[in-house]
């Protein structure tokens, strides 16, 4: 069974991943240089809207709105460290009236 993430589509909210573990287990001392993000589908008109992205040390946060009604989309975050690495996670989000 899926497990989703609700927002209601009149909400405009943060969504915020921390790559700590993965920075751990690697070096302790890499960091975060960039990041990156998509969703998708992403062809509703107006369409979803990301915006306020930022990077504070291993976390990394976007705000998420402009969700249609009823539908399910994929939030990608894609970082790149100091070091070289490149990470990648997907939140899945339902848009619902709550």
């Amino acid at each position: 069974m899926a497990q989703y993430l609700l927002q209601d589509p009149s909400e405009r909210l943060d969504y915020t991943i921390d790559y700590r573990g993965e920075l751990d287990q690697g070096s302790p001392s890499d960091v975060i240089a960039d990041s990156s993000w998509s969703i998708s589908p992403d062809g509703d008109s107006p369409g979803p809207e990301l915006s306020a992205a930022a990077v504070g040390g291993t976390l990394v946060t976007v705000k998420v709105a402009g969700l249609a009604q009823g539908r399910v989309y994929r939030l990608t975050n894609r970082v790149t460290t100091q070091q070289g690495l490149t990470l990648e996670r997907t939140v899945t989000i339902r848009c619902q009236n709550r």
